[in-house]
């Protein structure tokens, strides 16, 4: 027999057990395990801790990744209230009947029905929010059977010629950034939002990384900008940027007169400052993911340019005329002409369409 360890149990009666070594323990007059209540306490605190690490951690997500899941989520409760189905249980049988259900379900225009991408976007949402909110343990490839079904219904659907969601986007292709360049006023302003929208077609980038670039993330070496976008929601690179064949649309040629016009001196301003409503005169706070969709989308209406793109920023949804990944046309897919305007591109594991980036995608929505 053997004396038991220091702490709650000291002094209990521990028994060598073959296989177990010394837990197993004599029972106290009541017929209660001591070791057994801590090992129950203990299993159920490491849960306790395992659920708050896994919030934490989604909490960190940003607010518009929230509150998209928040949506797909209360889609998927509607679904479990109106076919009797327990919440918990996502299961592939389960994701296929909410495909099917979701497909049925009016849309965000009067008289169609859910689009493709929204469905596609609800089952992630559903799996991510059954995990990380409500402890949920599903298996691996969960969804795998219901993006199979989802894609069969899209075949159905396009062979009966029916359309849903917005459509493919159009490109936006270097004749469309000549036009928006050359109906940028000289004001500050113009020279800004020139080469703003310049600088966002040349990196890629989604509105909340240009906001929160500073000046000296704009680092100009002898054959361009080394532009590093620290802050992203996906994932922070450096983006190599050099001079562009035409002048009137290089981004580095248009960054370099807005930080002279604008005397940005201080290398940890703000990049892309607002300016005075009334004297335009250039104040020392940056401007807002949502006020950068409006300056670019502004823009593209003066030079009359009616590209479709969509950014979901927060509960609004703004249409602009810059996507943050680019479409082509089908046609031109695959093709690798010539660089019709030296605009700098992306990483050298993208595609490209003479010289600029691109992805092959349909409708552009974030």
């Amino acid at each position: 027999m053997l004396l038991g360890p220091l702490g709650p149990h000291r002094g209990m009666l521990l028994r060598p057990c073959h296989g177990l070594g010394i837990r197993h323990l004599h029972r106290d007059r009541h017929g209660h395990c001591p070791w057994a209540e801590h090992d129950r306490w203990r299993n159920q605190s490491q849960r306790c801790d395992d659920r708050q690490a896994v919030r934490t951690v989604a909490d960190g997500r940003p607010s518009s990744t929230r509150r998209s899941y928040a949506q797909d989520w209360a889609s998927w409760t509607k679904f479990c209230a109106a076919s009797g189905m327990p919440v918990l249980a996502v299961t592939p049988g389960t994701l296929v009947m909410f495909v099917e259900w979701l497909w049925t379900q009016p849309g965000g225009k009067k008289g169609t029905c859910t689009a493709p991408s929204t469905i596609d976007r609800r089952i992630s949402g559903t799996v991510v929010s059954a995990r990380a909110e409500h402890g949920v343990q599903t298996e691996d490839g969960v969804a795998r059977l219901a993006r199979n079904r989802l894609k069969q219904l899209v075949k159905e659907m396009e062979a009966s010629g029916e359309t849903r969601g917005r459509g493919q986007a159009p490109p936006l292709l270097v004749e469309h950034l000549v036009k928006i360049s050359a109906a940028c006023p000289d004001t500050l302003m113009g020279i800004r939002d020139r080469a703003m929208v310049l600088m966002h077609f040349a990196v890629a980038g989604r509105e909340h990384e240009l906001a929160f670039n500073r000046v000296r993330d704009y680092a100009e070496t002898s054959g361009g900008i080394q532009a590093d976008l620290r802050v992203s929601k996906v994932r922070p690179r450096v983006v190599p940027v050099p001079y562009g064949s035409r002048p009137s649309i290089c981004p580095v040629r248009a960054w370099q007169a807005w930080k002279e016009a604008a005397g940005l001196t201080d290398p940890d301003g703000y990049a892309w400052r607002r300016l005075h409503n009334r004297w335009h005169t250039v104040l020392e706070g940056g401007l807002q993911p949502a006020a950068i969709g409006d300056v670019v989308t502004r823009a593209g209406q003066r030079a009359g340019i009616e590209l479709r793109a969509w950014v979901t920023l927060g509960p609004r949804t703004v249409e602009t005329t810059l996507p943050g990944t680019f479409c082509v046309p089908g046609s031109m897919r695959g093709r690798q002409p010539q660089a019709p305007g030296g605009v700098a591109g992306l990483s050298r594991l993208r595609p490209r369409l003479g010289g600029l980036p691109f992805r092959r995608c349909g409708g552009v929505r974030r």
